[in-house]
C-alpha cells in the first residue's frame, strides 16, 4: 500500500517517510538508510520541511545506521544533532545524546558513552531518559539480539562494517 501510495504521490515525504520506516521494521536497513538518506537531503531544500522534521529524519537515519552496524555513519548525524538541537525540541537532543552514548558504548568508547550520558541528566527527563541514561553510566549499553541487524550476528560484537561496506537487507541476508 505504501508503494503505492509513494509511487503516486512523490512529492509527498509522509508516505515516503512512512515507506522507509516501514522496509526499517522488515530488517531491510539498505532501502531504509537510502530512503532516509534521501529524506534528509530532500528535507534540506523543501521549505514544507520544517527544521524539526529535518531533524527527526535525521535521528531515524542514525538510529537506522546503528541498528544496520554502521556506526561511523551515525555518529556525523548525531553529532550535528547534538551540536545544533532546536530548543522547542529538546527531547530530540536528549534521545540523540542517549543514541550517541550507546553507539559509543558499542564501540568500545566508555569515556565518550559516559559524557553524553551525564549531558543527558543536565536536560529535562523525557520518557525517562535520565533513568535510561543513570542505567548505562552505571553498566555499558549492549545491543539486545532482538535490536541487532540479521547480518551482523556474523560479525564480532561491537563490530561494524568498514566505511563503503553496504549493509545488508534482512531480505539478503536470509536468502528471501
Amino acid at each position: 500500500v505504501l508503494k503505492d501510495l509513494n509511487a503516486r504521490y512523490p512529492a509527498n515525504l509522509d508516505f515516503y517517510g512512512m515507506l522507509a520506516f516501514a522496509y526499517r521494521t522488515r530488517y531491510d536497513y539498505a532501502n531504509a538508510i537510502h530512503m532516509l538518506q534521501r529524506m534528509v537531503e530532500r528535507g534540506a531544500s523543501e521549505p514544507a520541511f520544517g527544521r524539526q522534521s529535518r531533524q527527526m529524519t535525521a535521528y531515524f537515519l542514525a538510529s537506522s545506521y546503528k541498528v544496520a552496524g554502521e556506526y561511523d555513519l551515525a555518529l556525523p548525524v548525531l553529532d550535528e544533532l547534538v551540536a545544533d538541537f532546536d530548543p522547542r525540541a529538546e527531547w530530540l537532543a536528549v534521545s540523540s545524546l542517549i543514541e550517541r552514548g550507546r553507539i559509543h558504548d558499542l564501540k568500545g568508547q566508555r569515556a565518550r558513552a559516559v559524557a553524553d550520558y551525564e549531558r543527558v541528566l543536565e536536560l529535562k527527563d523525557f520518557r525517562g531518559s535520565r533513568a535510561k541514561a543513570k542505567g548505562y553510566i552505571t553498566a555499558p549499553y549492549a545491543m539486545s539480539a532482538e535490536a541487532r541487524s540479521p547480518h551482523l550476528a556474523q560479525r564480532p560484537a561491537g563490530s561494524g562494517p568498514s566505511a563503503g561496506e553496504p549493509v545488508a537487507s534482512a531480505a539478503h541476508s536470509t536468502g528471501t
